[in-house]
């Protein structure tokens, strides 16, 4: 529902005349893919091969293919594409078979949805001591599973008064003169037993085995020294059955959170709490090893340590875990909203929850995906990601190398209106389907003041200050309202997170971005026309932020070619998308995740609107532009048109399982899709007829990576 909230301005008749071409929900024999004549099995123009199955595309050059990499260049054409004409045409990638998925030579077993007695049996079951740690870590094969998540505090494991050499033995092992800590013990044949009825594998098959433990072969046994713990509680939202197969949705609480500060550096607050973490969870930076040798946050800690990222675990948290001193870790949750109030002294929960009240907050709930397999009696851990598509804005979503964090995926997720209606946008990075961290929010509790937002307008990954790193510049749309709830008009606001690092005389530093809430404000202040070449142009100190006027065309694309860093694009094009002699300037990124930029000329003035691929399709003189794009198993197209002198959403469709993090495939073992257009369901007939409605590809013109200019090529031709 909320989603449908950000809709933008729809083509005049369009919605009129599709819904008749629309056909009903389809039934089983509707969606099954028909060889030759599916949407899915198209042929592929740039590379001369058909099917549904394309080989790794070159990052550089790719178009709309498809990954498996969340953000990465995706997508589908769903027009039969004539490889004489051009055209993207590309079939989504298939990676690799979902573990849950049937193959064709099995029998298919329909997925039926668990009812909520069964959740809470499941919840029950996720939230044993032996059970928690499989969901702390990211993997899609029992063999990745973090096993120092799963043993931070015993797994379970019966813990007993170390004996007097034993003690010996492991000061030695650790380098100390006396314990500081608690000491978690954990038998090899436990290990063993617990991995196997729980995974399914064995110690040495694990790829990430406890080396960061100490090891006494004489009593068999592996060691933890911490002194805090990874506790977490989970709720389950949904779930399906699949044969002995179970697909769990769930989101994770943690335990108290300890005092923070505003931040006393310049730059301002760093990485914004995921929602139910703690100023723990938020502090440790990701270096700090499941280990636990790094100390626990202490009290007058700053936003600035909440800024470093989490350890990539699946939960967002660092190894360090949830909770705070063992004294405390019963306490109930609360919002770490930056309430100075130690839980120290108090007696009890309810005297806890009395002193911090829980303010209102809209962070983002992250929701994750656990698969299990039944086998006998026992549930075997099958995967656990990160659901990232279930509130993506596909839009501006992008797989962008960011140094020095290296790949990653840039994810703007929807507000939680239903928490509060003036809920604000989140950006989350994620790596290896694990949320590793999400930006800092512009107001407490991520909840805005005076403004609803209404959409993620431009998002540039670039290094601004020269520094070597990369930093990240937005510009988001809000709509004005007073005490009352009036509206009171629209408004564009930016936001500079700029990468601060750590280590940076080492091989390898460390980095964040952080919300430069000094740069952000000035911004907002003296940028007069909010783009990301403004914004630029600001920071970069080529421009006092003052709109210029210009008298034609030439000279506005001209001037904006002239403030543009060269290296960041590949090339340069004009397109003729309406009627009339004004063309729109289209710049091409360098890299996929840089996208590509239009820029339209209008009474004097420059607009941008950025797109999160750097190849798209046109009708010449009809105002229709056609993106397409996806992320895992979702696959989006996009229609934009020039309305008011800016190019905007008019209609957007996408097919995929949007109920699941995961391929879903039918009984032929091929991946299967439902259809959405516009908020609506509908048949694959309709979606292909829909899409044909407005957009024909058979006239389409491709704007990509081939046949543009260069920066002194296309200033010669604005001359």
């Amino acid at each position: 529902m909320k989603k449908n909230l950000y809709k933008g301005i729809a083509l005049l008749g369009v919605l009129t005349c599709f819904l008749s071409a629309c056909g009903p929900e389809p039934g089983k024999e509707e969606t099954k893919e028909e060889t030759g004549d599916s949407l899915f099995a198209q042929e592929e123009v740039s590379s001369g091969q058909t099917g549904t199955v394309q080989d790794e595309p070159d990052p550089e050059t790719a178009g709309t293919g498809g990954t498996a990499d969340p953000g990465a260049e995706a997508g589908e054409d769903l027009q039969q594409t004539d490889p004489e004409k051009g055209g993207t045409g590309a079939a989504a990638e298939e990676t690799g078979q979902d573990s849950s998925a049937e193959t064709a030579e099995e029998k298919y077993v329909e997925r039926t949805p668990l009812d909520s007695q069964a959740l809470e049996e499941f919840e029950a079951y996720l939230n044993e001591d032996s059970s928690y740690g499989f969901l702390l870590s990211s993997y899609e094969r029992p063999e990745d599973i973090d096993l120092a998540q799963v043993f931070y505090t015993g797994a379970g494991a019966p813990q007993e008064k170390l004996e007097e050499k034993e003690e010996k033995l492991l000061l030695e092992r650790t380098n100390q003169e006396s314990f500081m800590t608690s000491v978690t013990k954990v038998k090899e044949e436990y290990i063993e037993e617990l991995l196997s009825r729980k995974a399914g594998i064995t110690y040495e098959e694990s790829g990430h085995p406890l080396d960061s433990w100490a090891h006494i072969g004489r009593y068999a046994a592996y060691y933890h020294l911490h002194g805090d713990t990874n506790r977490v509680t989970v709720r389950c939202t949904d779930g399906w059955q699949q044969g002995d197969i179970f697909i769990l949705h769930y989101q994770i609480s943690a335990g108290v959170p300890l005092q923070t500060k505003e931040a006393e550096n310049p730059a301002g607050a760093g990485a914004a709490p995921v929602e139910g973490s703690t100023a723990q969870d938020s502090a440790v930076p990701a270096e700090e090893s499941a280990a636990g040798d790094s100390a626990t946050q202490t009290e007058g800690s700053t936003a600035q340590d909440s800024a470093a990222p989490a350890e990539e675990s699946a939960a967002g948290d660092s190894a360090a875990g949830a909770a705070a001193a063992d004294s405390t870790a019963d306490l109930p949750a609360a919002e770490a909203s930056g309430t100075e109030v130690s839980a120290e002294g108090l007696s009890s929960a309810a005297e806890y929850a009395e002193a911090a009240p829980p303010q209102a907050t809209a962070y983002y709930t992250p929701t994750y995906e656990v698969e299990l397999k039944k086998v006998g009696e026992n549930y075997r851990f099958c995967s656990n990601i990160l659901w990232v598509q279930k509130d993506l804005i596909d839009a501006q979503s992008y797989q962008a190398d960011l140094k020095p964090l290296g790949e990653v995926f840039f994810a703007p997720l929807f507000p939680d209106t239903d928490a509060d209606p003036r809920a604000d946008v989140t950006f989350a990075l994620v790596k290896d389907k694990a949320l590793l961290m999400t930006l800092a929010e512009m107001e407490t509790g991520n909840i805005r003041s005076d403004r609803i937002f209404t959409g993620v307008d431009a998002v540039d990954f670039t290094d601004y200050n020269d520094d070597g790193y990369t930093d990240i510049l937005t510009v988001c749309s809000y709509q004005l309202v007073d005490d009352n709830g009036n509206r009171a008009g629209d408004v564009r606001e930016a936001r500079v997170y700029t990468m601060q690092v750590m280590g940076e005389e080492e091989a390898d530093p460390e980095g964040w971005p952080v919300l430069d809430k000094e740069m952000t404000e000035a911004v907002n202040r003296d940028v007069r026309t909010l783009n990301i070449t403004n914004v630029t142009e600001y920071l970069t100190g080529r421009s006092d932020g003052t709109d210029k006027k210009y008298s034609s065309w030439k000279e506005a694309f001209a001037d904006h070619l002239r403030g543009l860093n060269t290296e960041e694009y590949r090339g340069y094009s004009l397109i003729n998308l309406t009627e009339g002699r004004t063309p729109v300037f289209v710049q091409i990124g360098a890299t996929p995740a840089k996208g590509a930029t239009l820029v339209v000329y209008r009474n004097g003035r420059l607009e941008e609107t950025w797109l999160n691929r750097n190849t798209f399709q046109y009708l010449e003189y009809e105002n229709v532009l056609y993106s397409a794009s996806g992320i895992e198993n979702l696959h989006y197209d996009t229609i934009y048109s020039i309305v008011l002198g800016r190019l905007q959403v008019s209609v957007q469709g996408y097919y995929g399982n949007s109920r699941f993090a995961r391929v879903q495939h039918d009984e032929n073992g091929k991946e299967s899709y439902d259809f959405y257009w516009d908020g609506g369901t509908v048949s694959e007939n309709g979606y292909r007829d829909g899409m044909a409605f407005v957009f024909d590809s058979s006239r389409a013109k491709e704007c990509g990576t081939e046949g543009l200019l260069t920066a002194e090529e296309m200033a010669e031709k604005l001359k």
